[in-house]
């Protein structure tokens, strides 16, 4: 069948509101009565929740004494005050939350928390906790909930010491300060060990300075090929004079003597000079005299004895001079060979030196990398100590508004939760009683016989009930 509303005139609508609230309103003042005293007794039994909030201030701080003293250059990488996201986490972590917990009873009970806190406790705890960070500042607000006036405002301010326990605890750098102690125990032990190893290198190779000794056989080198240059010189030199002198000897030819370092001699030169000088005399005087007297002549045969004589023993000082040039000639020649020897073991000894010198730059090389390491070592435990002395590092926390205890309840609030129970219970009511009307097809008056069934009313009858009420 048709529900009779589905064609209900829109202009009829406020008067059918009317006529259906009438006609249900025992079902609506009953879900009206229900659902409004349902809330109004949820309202004024619900336990009452107080709020206690603190404030603190957080400010950091850059070590400028560190930086001063180990020469470092602290770079901020923090943009505005997103920084103190870190510190919301630490303030909102659970380890916080159940330091807290076991210092105070449990909130929903009389009896204190347990040793073992459950994670269900200590997630209601964190729901009952808000930490915000206010806008564009640097201050941080903790807020708590609790049932108990007094002990919501301690537990806020409880979370704020313990807050500032933790995170030095988190930022304590005892382990990291055993643990550089010990780094530096084995980068000295290393250090030493390294450099004994040089030194022991140093001696066996006879090497005190790579570069000045390399600078050394180099210098020795260069003097050497200088020396075996001039030598060689001299020598090609002197034989080419000793050769000349041996063919004028062989030849008989007129003895020039080239100039030697046995013939330039003072003495020498004299000596020779002057048997030239008397010989040139007695030919001189003997052509003088054949040009007078025969060759018979007793005096130039005298002459001739004087020639041959002064002759010979000019020959004699050039045979001298010739042997005494081959002897320097060979010293020439065993001064070449030492040279040359001395060359071929500096070059041998610089191809050695450049084996020796690359593993002493190994060892070296190894002993300044462990020397950086040490000295890094050192600057980092040496900071860590001083950040031990410290509760709270880089940064200075202090409280500008502790939590007081709440003189009222922030829930419920009854006047808006009455409120809000009756709007509720009476829309409930109608929402009910329209539902019920638009499926109920029950027909009621002539009218709706007549819209419904096409078929003409003869009559109608009024049943009354046992009260004297009547429905048409």
């Amino acid at each position: 069948m048709q529900n009779r509303y589905d064609t209900l005139d829109k202009s009829n609508l406020l008067r059918t509101f009317f006529l259906i609230a009438f006609k249900r309103k025992k079902m609506i003042v009953s879900v009206f009565s229900a659902v409004a005293i349902t809330g109004l007794l949820v309202t004024f039994l619900m336990p009452p929740v107080f709020q206690a909030s603190s404030q603190i201030v957080i400010e950091r701080e850059i070590e400028t004494d560190k930086a001063l003293l180990f020469n470092l250059n602290f770079q901020n990488n923090y943009q505005g005050y997103d920084w103190l996201k870190s510190e919301v986490e630490i303030i909102n972590s659970t380890p916080v939350a159940r330091s807290v917990m076991r210092e105070f009873l449990q909130p929903d009970s009389s009896g204190p928390l347990p040793a073992n806190i459950n994670p269900a406790q200590t997630e209601a705890f964190l729901h009952n906790l808000k930490v915000r960070n206010l806008s564009n500042s640097n201050i941080i607000e903790i807020t708590y909930r609790g049932r108990d006036a007094v002990r919501t405002a301690a537990i806020a301010n409880s979370i704020v010491d313990t807050y500032k326990i933790y995170r030095a605890k988190i930022y304590n750098d005892s382990e990291t300060f055993a643990f550089l102690e010990a780094q530096i125990k084995i980068a000295d032990d290393n250090l030493r060990k390294m450099e004994q190893e040089l030194t022991d290198y140093k001696t066996s190779e006879e090497i005190l300075s790579p570069g000045s000794q390399g600078d050394i056989l180099l210098n020795k080198l260069s003097e050497y090929e200088s020396r075996l240059t001039s030598v060689t010189t001299k020598r090609i030199s002197n034989e080419a004079k000793v050769a000349v002198i041996k063919q004028q000897l062989r030849h008989g030819l007129k003895m020039n003597i080239p100039s030697t370092d046995v013939s330039e001699g003072p003495s020498r030169r004299d000596h020779i000079a002057k048997l030239k000088g008397d010989l040139l005399d007695k030919v001189i005087e003997r052509e003088k005299m054949l040009q007078r007297f025969n060759p018979t002549y007793p005096k130039i045969l005298n002459l001739n004895k004087d020639i041959a004589t002064l002759e010979a023993q000019i020959k004699i000082e050039i045979q001298q001079i010739v042997e005494q040039e081959e002897t320097g000639l060979r010293a020439l020649r065993a001064e070449e060979k030492a040279l040359r020897g001395s060359i071929s073991q500096i070059n041998h000894e610089i191809k050695g030196f450049a084996r020796k010198e690359f593993e002493f730059s190994q060892l070296n090389r190894g002993i300044d990398d462990n020397r950086k390491v040490y000295s890094v070592l050192l600057k980092q435990r040496a900071e860590a100590r001083m950040s031990l002395s410290k509760l709270q590092r880089d940064v200075k926390i202090k409280i500008i508004d502790p939590a007081v205890v709440p003189l009222a309840p922030v829930m419920p609030k009854r006047a808006l939760f009455t409120l809000i129970s009756l709007v509720l219970a009476f829309l409930l009511a109608l929402g009910v009683a329209f539902l019920r009307e638009y499926f109920d097809n029950t027909i009621y008056t002539t009218d709706e016989l007549r819209s419904n069934l096409g078929l003409k009313v003869l009559g109608a009858v009024k049943i009354y009930d046992n009260v004297g009420q009547y429905i048409k």
